[in-house]
């Protein structure tokens, strides 16, 4: 399935329009459909077997998506993603967001912002966790304090990093002491998952990560990175045991075999459906189609650090890539009108969006121009980093892009890598990297998107002080009026700035078996499977 030379969008749009004559979807505004994915090299063959069974009485739910975790840490955690959806299942934080951006009591009851700097929150009581130790203040403030501590370098310590102390008051109480006003630490308290106490200082962070054992409705029991990982209920979970008796995760880069793998009922819900498959599913009557409009801008994150060097520090540069591409195009084409264009890192509905900011429009003429002036009259060369799997149709799009700025003389290297290669370009500030396809959820607050583009962002590509000083406020404010403001005037810089090129918005289309009840796709990529269940087989 592989191809030996670059699909341009015109001939995206012109197979998509033969396809639809011959093929009318049953849902509005999704397209028949898209250019051919090549099989990555990581791919697996068709009709994998089961890794792990079950008694014949269980029920058992097969899952496929395109990656998963390469690790079993929870360090890795708290920024939605593959390991943030397997992980989750295993480990709770105190807090958590729902389909509709709310966010609700996990492990904590309550809290209560007791003065400026200062919240207190109150624990779930009578919470174990999988090996029977009990959960309480000290497994928060331990869990905390790892993740706080610069040592340790976890990501998720970005998200943390205005809380200075944590302080246990009881068994059940515990105070959360801030160097700022923080109004959004409920959102962030979802960052940090809580590990136990006793079991990580008898075995350390190697035996817990070989070993999960958290107090969330799944239980460890194997795992194989790249290929699968099965969990099985815990009969003790604090919110009931679900009704799913074994989740058996499994790892299928390839779109073409996940699908096959959902016809031939070797898996039940399927991550990441392309659109030119879509009518595969949904002419299949054991099968459907469900669609979650995610809270993910997709975007080329430009390397404007000098120290690397690169041509797009300079902003006539970025500003030339953002007029030379035709988002339209590529959104229909790829995504089908499902999801959006959009013109700025958060998603409609996202408190802080600006409805004023639009993208700019197509203008290849503009782009000449701004090369010419930037001193690049005969075009220029620049890489491209994108993920393969990692975002849907990522690869396609970042073709139809390479063949679109190609048109106003940027020649562009598009290096199509597995996740784990990709990774570190984004990770990596000193590592230069001209462009980065990259999706960025808000997961349903401002601060966690945009914080990006701060300096307080270990991975930040771009200095800007006027945005640094407003993420400040409006991350520390307590009037919201004031918040939004700040928020809009962000937008407004990073527009100009152009530190990103914005795309769409991705649109997240997942194959399910008839056999599966109450699954209900998440905006932030999460599959929530406490009210899942199977029917009967006949």
């Amino acid at each position: 399935m592989r191809r030996s030379k670059i699909v341009s969008v015109t001939a995206i749009l012109v197979a998509s329009l033969v396809l639809l004559a011959a093929c009318v979807p049953t849902a509005p505004g999704v397209p028949a459909t898209a250019p051919a994915q090549p099989a990555p090299s990581t791919a697996v063959p068709a009709q994998p077997a089961l890794p792990t069974t079950a008694p014949a009485a269980s029920k058992v739910i097969r899952i496929a998506t395109a990656q998963g975790c390469t690790t079993m840490s929870i360090s890795l955690a708290g920024g939605m993603g593959p390991c943030e959806i397997q992980i989750h299942q295993i480990f709770e934080p105190l807090t958590w967001r729902t389909v509709d951006g709310k966010i609700v009591p996990l492990l904590a009851t309550s809290w209560n912002m007791v003065d400026q700097n200062d919240w207190q929150v109150k624990l779930r009581q009578g919470v174990k966790f999988q090996n029977g130790e009990d959960f309480n203040a000290d497994a928060v403030k331990f869990s905390y304090d790892k993740a706080l501590d610069p040592k340790n370098n976890w990501p998720i310590r970005s998200n943390i990093q205005l809380i200075d102390r944590v302080d246990t008051v009881d068994n059940y109480t515990v105070n959360f002491h801030t160097s700022k006003p923080w109004p959004d630490f409920p959102f962030f308290a979802a960052s940090v998952y809580i590990m136990p106490p006793k079991l990580t200082q008898q075995v350390g962070d190697d035996g817990l990560i070989a070993n999960p054992v958290g107090t969330g409705p799944f239980q460890f029991v194997e795992f194989v990175p790249g290929d699968h990982l099965t969990l099985k209920a815990f009969d003790g979970y604090w919110g009931g045991r679900v009704k799913i008796d074994q989740v058996v995760w499994r790892i299928i880069p390839e779109p073409a075999t996940r699908v096959a793998s959902l016809q031939a009922g070797e898996t039940d819900i399927a991550a990441q459906i392309p659109m030119d498959l879509l009518p595969v599913v949904k002419g299949d009557a054991n099968l459907h189609v469900d669609f979650a409009n995610e809270q993910v801008t997709l975007q080329l994150f430009m390397d404007t650090l000098p120290a690397n060097g690169s041509p797009v520090a300079d902003k006539r540069v970025r500003q030339a890539i953002d007029s030379a591409i035709d988002r339209d195009t590529i959104w229909k084409a790829l995504m089908g009108g499902v999801g959006a264009v959009n013109g700025q890192m958060l998603t409609p509905g996202i408190f802080g969006y600006d409805p004023d900011i639009k993208p700019n429009p197509y203008d290849p003429d503009k782009a000449k121009q701004l090369l010419a002036a930037a001193g690049y009259p005969n075009g220029l060369k620049l890489q491209l980093q994108c993920p393969v799997g990692k975002y849907l149709v990522d690869r396609d799009a970042c073709l139809a892009i390479k063949d679109q700025l190609a048109k106003v003389g940027i020649d562009v290297q598009a290096n199509i890598m597995e996740t784990a290669a990709w990774a570190p370009y984004l990770q990596d500030p000193k590592k230069r990297a001209d462009m980065i396809y990259v999706g960025w959820y808000s997961y349903g607050n401002p601060a966690q998107a945009m914080q990006w583009f701060s300096k307080t962002q270990a991975w930040h590509r771009w200095e800007n002080d006027q945005y640094d000083q407003l993420f400040l406020d409006a991350k520390t404010n307590t009037d919201d009026k004031a918040r939004q403001q700040d928020y809009f005037k962000m937008a407004e810089i990073v527009k100009e700035e152009v530190p990103s090129v914005f795309l769409m918005q991705q649109a997240a289309p997942y194959g399910v078996s008839n056999r599966v009840l109450n699954f209900k796709p998440h905006p932030i990529q999460y599959i929530d499977l406490l009210h899942v269940d199977l029917k009967a087989p006949k």
